[in-house]
């Protein structure tokens, strides 16, 4: 059950940037492509780097803690 859930949440992560890519709305997804067509490589890769660490911690604190609550139970 919660791996489905960890890989909802990834999942939710690559659709939420693809939409603000594709229609340049405001957001962490318009600033990468923004940045990347503007010749700022550094800021594009600090903006994924930024995706990526959020994501793993929300995925380490919260779904880590919630793995282990349940197989408290299990």
């Amino acid at each position: 059950m919660f791996s489905g859930l960890r890989l909802a949440y990834d999942f939710n992560w690559e659709i939420i940037i693809a939409i603000e890519i594709a229609t340049q709305m405001a957001g962490i997804g318009s600033f990468i492509q923004d940045t990347i067509s503007a010749g700022s490589l550094e800021s594009g890769l600090a903006g994924i780097l930024g995706i990526a660490i959020v994501a793993v911690l929300v995925d380490r604190i919260f779904f880590g803690t919630l793995d282990g609550w349940m197989k408290k139970w299990a």
